[in-house]
């Protein structure tokens, strides 16, 4: 009784994980801003409602689940996979990081550009006008 319990708890949270990792796997593809905060709106709720709560309930109901699923083959076998899921998801997440991280120091460069460009069009600008009325 308690293995099989254990097993659906673990088996939901597995689930979990493979939803997150398909959002995120669409996120590595696909960088935008407004798809980068809908994935990451997305991921969050599927955290909370299907890993989150599913791991809390297994926690209250069963504390010591984790070293009862490491001598259950079943239980281990579904624990190893979203041990292997959350692996994926991190390594991802990793890429996504650096990829906006580069895109952000592109965009602070392009800024940085045109500032110095506004600056420079403003000066010549006041220069022309300091000219043009004497």
């Amino acid at each position: 009784m308690a293995a099989q319990t254990v097993f659906e708890h673990l088996s939901k949270i597995r689930d979990g994980f493979q939803k997150v990792e398909a959002i995120t796997r669409q996120l590595v593809e696909e960088t935008g801003g407004e798809a980068l905060e809908e994935a990451l709106r997305r991921r969050e709720t599927i955290l909370s409602t299907d890993v989150n709560g599913p791991a809390a309930r297994l926690s209250a109901a069963y504390p010591a689940w984790h070293s009862f699923a490491k001598n259950d083959s079943k239980l281990k076998s579904v624990l190893a996979e979203a041990e292997d899921l959350m692996r994926s998801i991190f390594h991802m997440d990793e890429q996504i990081t650096f990829a906006v991280t580069r895109r952000m120091g592109n965009l602070h460069a392009t800024m940085g550009d045109l500032y110095h460009s506004s600056r420079a069009a403003c000066a010549y600008t006041r220069q022309t006008r300091m000219r043009a009325a004497r």
